[in-house]
């Protein structure tokens, strides 16, 4: 399995807000635009296989084999793929 078979789409950067009733309603901000600006700021290296990213490229391959042996199992099927399906992979950091 290779990772350059992950392709990603230009994403526009959305400031988000909640209201909060213990400050009586008020609208604030839910993202840091300090970490949109880092982010930004390394966005075109991002997709880079060989780049500053390169370590969390390796894992691609194996977190695509877990997604589709759990995908798999939830779904009772056996496919050696996802096509087909839409998975939403959520990153934390």
């Amino acid at each position: 399995y290779s990772s350059s078979r992950f392709s990603h789409a230009s994403r526009s950067t959305r400031s988000f807000s909640s209201s909060s009733d213990q400050d009586g309603g008020s609208r604030r901000k839910t993202v840091d635009e300090q970490e949109v600006s880092k982010f930004g700021a390394i966005g075109s290296a991002w997709w880079d296989l060989n780049g500053m990213q390169k370590p969390l490229h390796s894992f691609n391959a194996l977190r695509a084999t877990f997604l589709r042996n759990m995908t798999n199992e939830q779904l009772k099927r056996r496919a050696d793929h996802l096509e087909g399906l839409k998975v939403l992979d959520v990153g934390c950091g």
